[in-house]
Order: structure tokens, then sequence, then C-alpha cells
């Protein structure tokens, strides 16, 4: 009845390697075995499985994809290094000083830029409407964000630990503000 526990029995009596086949659009499946390989610490060859993935098609039916479904997917990128399905900013590559998230991105997702050192200046487009738990945590040279009219919900610890960041501007338009936003900002003035 369900697979799950076949992929745990298979990877925690296995010390080889093991090779999978789905369907790329089977993402429910994918997500099995990920997790099972992280359970039974196979994360190494999770990993390198994931930079390879190159292609996927997910279907109409499905009407929800996880926060890291596509964590480490280096091969989903596009040519500016992001990640980006249905709108959502799902993980980016490039660890440049300023990043512009293209027009059209909705919402950005969970820890994207978390520990993005360098990241100085985000230039956020009118189109978002949500940034994620921790999108933004420990960019620690961050000093100014400028969050467009249309966001509504601003994540949990979304600017956690952003020690340079002094100015931040919050629409009126915001409805939901999480847990620990500004925790460890304390730079901050505006």
């Amino acid at each position: 009845s369900s697979i799950g526990p076949v992929f745990d029995n298979l990877f925690e009596g296995c010390t080889k390697r093991i090779v999978v086949a789905t369907f790329a659009s089977n993402v429910h499946r994918v997500q099995q075995i990920v997790n099972s390989a992280v359970k039974y610490r196979r994360k190494k060859s999770q990993k390198q499985a994931m930079e390879a993935l190159c292609s996927i098609t997910i279907p109409d039916s499905i009407t929800s994809i996880g926060h890291s479904a596509f964590r480490g997917c280096r091969g989903l990128a596009d040519a500016n290094g992001f990640i980006i399905v249905r709108g959502v900013l799902y993980d980016c590559f490039h660890k440049a000083q300023a990043i512009t998230i293209p027009d059209g991105v909705t919402a950005i997702s969970n820890h994207v830029f978390s520990d993005c050192y360098s990241l100085a200046r985000v230039r956020i487009p009118d189109s978002l409407t949500a940034i994620g738990e921790g999108a933004f945590s420990n960019c620690f040279s961050l000093t100014d964000i400028n969050i467009p009219d249309g966001v509504t919900t601003i994540g949990p610890e979304a600017f956690w630990r952003c020690a340079k960041l002094t100015n931040i501007r919050i629409p009126q338009g915001v409805t939901t503000i999480g847990l620990g936003v500004f925790y460890r900002c304390a730079r901050l003035t505006n």
C-alpha cells in the first residue's frame, strides 16, 4: 500500500550504491527516496543525484510543492542561477553582492538566500506577495531592503541575524509577520 517503508528497508540494509528509476513527474516518489536517503545517511549520494537533475515535469494535479523540494538541484537553475517553479523562487546558486529577483516571482521560498554572507543588495519585483521563513537569514552584509507593496506575508526569521541591516520598508498591506523576523538585527533603525 505504501512504498515509503520499502525504501526504508532498502536503504537501511544496503551499504552499496542504490539506483532508483522513477518518472520525474512523480515528485512525491522522488521526495520519498530523498527522505530515506537522508534518514539512513546516504546524503552524499542524494546530493550528487540532486545536482545532476536537469529537467522535471510537474503535472497540473500537483497543487503544493515543499519549500526545499529543489534544494541543491543546480541543473534545474536558469541562466541566472535561479530555480523558479510556478512563480515561486525555490533556490539561488549565485553568491553575488547584489541580486535582482526576476519579475513574475510571487513568493520567495524558505531559506533561499540564507547564509549568503556577501549579499548586500536585493531588488525585489513588484509581483512578490510572500517572503518565506528564513529567506534572508544570516545575510550579514545586507544593509537595506525595500519590500514591495504587494507583499502580505513575511515568514518567521526572514531577516534573522542580518547584522548590517539598518533600513527596511514594510508596506501597509503586510498582514502577517512571523516570529523572530528581525532577531539579532541590532543596527536596524527604520
